[in-house]
């Protein structure tokens, strides 16, 4: 009976252990994350788009890649929305005006906001490319400020996954936008490849 108060004991005691480094990573890996955004952030002007009562709009766009056409989405702050796509078989674009939601919109400047996604900046890929992805933009605008950030074939930024939290939460209105928006490539090969062509740069 002791002897298996203490087993039970034991094992307790190190699946405690083993949750708290689960935890302790996840925790870590987020504050690497946060500061190295705050860094990346110091000294950038930019507006914070969840405390701001200025209008703003949110463009995002894909385009040019091996997949089934291409979307662009506006979105204003006030909810309104402009979805713009076209099918490679088609003549031209369809066009559709819908409303976002408030707490959809609140996500999104959100999610720009806590991303530090205003101070990406793109630049040529290193030593490689990207075949068929296409080009995935983003561009903010608020009165006299602008800023857009892509990412494509010979281009990316210092943190991707900064750039795609936003835009995952603009293809995951899809109900609302319609299924266009989730339009990408099919497939994407990633080549060690320079983009020596000056066109590509």
């Amino acid at each position: 009976m002791i002897v298996g108060l203490i087993l039970i004991t034991v094992v307790g005691i190190g699946l405690w252990h083993q949750r708290w480094e689960i935890q302790h990573a996840i925790k870590s890996t987020a504050v690497v994350a946060n500061a190295s955004r705050a860094l990346r952030c110091r000294g950038v002007s930019r507006p914070i788009l969840v405390m701001s009562r200025e209008p703003w709009e949110i463009t995002y766009s894909w385009a040019g890649g091996m997949g089934p056409g291409s979307v662009e989405v506006k979105i204003q702050s006030d909810g309104r929305a402009l979805v713009s796509h076209q099918a490679n078989e088609s003549a031209a674009a369809t066009l559709s005006t819908v409303t976002v939601p408030e707490d959809e919109i609140a996500a999104i400047a959100r999610d720009v906001d806590e991303s530090g996604l205003l101070c990406l900046t793109t630049e040529p890929r290193n030593g490689y490319r990207v075949f068929d992805l296409g080009k995935y933009s983003l561009s903010i605008a608020q009165g006299s400020y602008s800023k857009s950030v892509y990412v494509d074939e010979c281009h990316s930024v210092a943190s991707p996954a900064d750039l795609f939290r936003t835009i995952r939460s603009i293809r995951a209105l899809k109900p609302i936008l319609g299924p266009e928006v989730e339009w990408g490539p099919y497939a994407t090969s990633s080549v060690p490849q320079p983009c020596t062509d000056p066109a590509d740069r």
